[in-house]
């Protein structure tokens, strides 16, 4: 009986051993737990502040642009503020007045304009060379009255035709004008029209003088412009004969004095992007190699 007594009290002695060496386990277990559960909270209150810091930071980018582009510009600006937050002010404008804006110190963060604009800009280390990158193309459009009766311009011997009957031949001084002026004069006709032309500013000024004018009217200017405004009474005759078209490249770049750099770079890099081009090439802008 001795010998049970002190085998039962071995016994018992090991099964306190063994409760005691379980219950630290899980009291180690439930410390563990505590410990994830108050790590993972950091994790989300670390993550909250983020997403709000985000939301904080959007910033208003300025951008300077040619007028051109501005029928896919819009909604392609748009679609870029509900992908970031980023709000943008899109200042249009000639490539001459881009220039001018440039030379006399304008403040923006991305610039917009015909490649022998941006290649001025690099030259004089305004544009952020590494962040250069081609939109798009747009070619040159005849435009008359809505109500005109038709006019043949398929050929270059037709619209020299077209272009001596007219009462008067409107065109703008930027790129688009000055491809009309040596267009005039490839086709030999310069002393007929010089005393009818009547030179604007801006591819809209062509289009309101079409739209407010009389008689045989014919303009020329950016097809996006004009399609952009038809419904101001204008029409979109055709485009310039394929043996007299000239289609202008028009690049993007973030300025050097930007005060929104990553804000900008964001923003060319969605107008060069898949999404931006599906929207440029859907308001007329076309693909340049």
């Amino acid at each position: 009986m001795l010998g049970l007594s002190q085998e039962s009290r071995s016994r018992s002695g090991e099964e306190r051993q063994l409760e005691r060496v379980v219950a630290g386990n899980r009291a180690s277990h439930s410390g563990a737990t505590r410990c994830t559960i108050r790590r993972m909270t950091r994790i989300a209150t670390v993550a909250l502040v983020l997403v709000g810091t985000l939301v904080v930071r959007a910033e208003d980018i300025q951008v300077m642009s040619a007028g051109a582009v501005e029928a896919g510009l819009v909604l392609v600006a748009e679609q870029f503020k509900q992908r970031s937050g980023h709000n943008l002010a899109i200042q249009f404008g000639t490539g001459p007045q881009l220039t001018a804006r440039l030379q006399t110190g304008a403040v923006a963060d991305v610039l917009i304009a015909p490649s022998a604009v941006m290649d001025t800009a690099h030259s004089r280390g305004r544009i952020d060379p590494m962040t250069r990158a081609r939109v798009g193309g747009v070619g040159v459009g005849i435009v008359v009255r809505q109500a005109a009766a038709p006019l043949d311009v398929g050929s270059p011997d037709a619209l020299r035709r077209a272009l001596i009957s007219a009462s008067a031949v409107v065109f703008n001084r930027a790129s688009t004008g000055q491809h009309i002026e040596g267009l005039i004069m490839q086709l030999g006709i310069a002393d007929i029209v010089s005393a009818k032309a009547v030179r604007v500013d801006t591819g809209e000024a062509v289009v309101a003088r079409i739209a407010s004018g009389n008689g045989v009217e014919v303009g020329f200017g950016a097809m996006t412009e004009i399609r952009m405004l038809e419904h101001t009474g204008v029409r979109l005759l055709a485009p310039l004969p394929a043996l007299l078209q000239n289609v202008t490249t028009y690049e993007i770049a973030a300025l050097q004095s930007s005060r929104s750099k990553a804000a900008a770079v964001a923003f060319v890099q969605f107008v060069t992007g898949p999404e931006g081009q599906r929207s440029l090439r859907a308001a007329g802008i076309e693909p340049v190699p």
